[in-house]
């Protein structure tokens, strides 16, 4: 008769030999050793956050894949005067 394997917190399988990633990597990433390793275009410990296409300038920050700029500026990389 076999036994059932009860895994510590972080691994999962038949066996135990996966390891888990925070919020399974959002389905935005691969796990490997406890560490999500995203997808293009996202970003963050468990591929939870959109990045901006381009980098966001003069002061404007990314939200959900999308420049925030501040008054007096505009574009999708707040490029724009």
């Amino acid at each position: 008769m076999g036994g059932v394997c009860e895994c510590s917190k972080g691994y999962v399988g038949e066996y135990c030999q996966d390891t888990t990633c925070p919020n399974d990597c959002n389905g935005r990433g691969k796990c490997r050793d406890f560490t999500c390793y995203c997808d293009m275009g996202f970003m963050g410990v468990d591929c939870g956050i959109i990045k901006c296409p381009k980098r966001c300038k003069n002061g404007g920050f990314c939200e959900n894949g999308m420049c925030l700029c501040p008054p007096g500026f505009s574009g999708e990389d707040c490029s724009k005067e």
